[in-house]
């Protein structure tokens, strides 16, 4: 019993002692593990600084690369022809088709993600595109006036990225979908299928018929149609986030208004026929091809002799 009471004595001596309290500075449990890990954290992060592998130092040489100032060819007589370098602009969103070369889509097939963006203004390496002939296209060659219902191939600048990447959309599927919308996925890939061809449409769907292969003017809007599908090239202001900061997504999608009002007044002039569409096409599918606004800014770049 005297022990015991020695013993809870002591205890209680020790517990009033400050020095032998619990402080931040005890050490428990794994702490040497801990601190080696930490350690091992500091020594990985100062490596990759060294060599610029952080993450801040992959978004800088993306926007370095991708903001390079490009071309845009000068249209004389105000026609968009094969081997043109153009800006497609949005009547809707009010923005440039650009493209993110670090955002790459999941699928099996190499493709990168596409936006409209009103971030950059002018020409640069990811917003400027060159509209080439296909390959089984035997007739056009570069030069050549796009006409409207010719197909054509819209390819990624080479100041971006030496990888031979074209405008696609894939044809709807419960596994292949836009990341936001759900609607026909756009990509810019190194697919070479049918995916990649596209068409321009007159805007006005009353003279689409009559306007069918006249060249397709510079600076106008027009209706670009996916050829497999027979869907619009679409955007809207649906806000899709990425390095470059807010941008709004690209799809595949035919919308159209559905007040009768339109098709009645141009049935009652003689305009609708069963020629035609009779549905009015919304802002979200009307583009243009932006040319450069004067001669003197131009700079000649190369077309690839094999991009046919």
């Amino acid at each position: 019993a005297a022990a015991a009471a020695a013993a809870a004595a002591a205890a209680a001596a020790m517990m009033d002692d400050p020095r032998a309290r619990y402080s931040s500075k005890t050490r428990i449990g794994n702490w040497n593990e801990e601190q080696k890990l930490e350690e091992e954290k500091i020594k990985k992060y100062l490596e990759k600084k060294a060599k610029g592998e952080l993450m801040i130092n992959k978004i800088h040489r993306n926007m370095h690369g991708s903001l390079k100032t490009a071309s845009l060819t000068y249209s004389k007589d105000g026609k968009i022809r094969f081997g043109d370098n153009i800006m497609l602009y949005s009547a809707k969103t009010e923005g440039v088709l650009s493209v993110d070369i670090t955002d790459r889509d999941s699928g099996s097939i190499e493709a990168y993600a596409v936006t409209t963006s009103t971030l950059t203004k002018g020409p640069v390496a990811r917003n400027v595109f060159t509209i080439i002939p296909h390959k089984g296209d035997k007739k056009n060659k570069v030069g050549d006036y796009l006409t409207f219902g010719t197909k054509f191939v819209l390819k990624v600048n080479p100041l971006l990225t030496k990888k031979d990447l074209k405008l696609a959309s894939i044809p709807l599927s419960p596994m292949e979908f836009s990341k936001i919308s759900k609607r026909q996925l756009v990509l810019m890939s190194v697919d070479g299928s049918a995916d990649i061809l596209f068409k321009a449409q007159f805007k006005d769907v009353s003279k689409r018929f009559e306007m069918e292969g006249l060249p397709v003017p510079a600076n106008a809007e027009v209706v670009i149609v996916h050829n497999r599908t027979g869907k619009n090239l679409c955007t809207d202001k649906i806000q899709y986030h990425n390095d470059f900061g807010t941008e709004y997504e690209v799809c595949c999608d035919t919308l159209t208004n559905a007040n009768r009002s339109y098709t009645l007044t141009h049935e009652k002039s003689g305009k609708v026929t069963s020629d035609n569409n009779a549905k009015e096409p919304l802002s979200q599918n009307f583009w243009a091809f932006l040319t450069a606004s004067n001669p003197a800014t131009e700079t000649a770049q190369k077309v690839d002799s094999d991009a046919r």
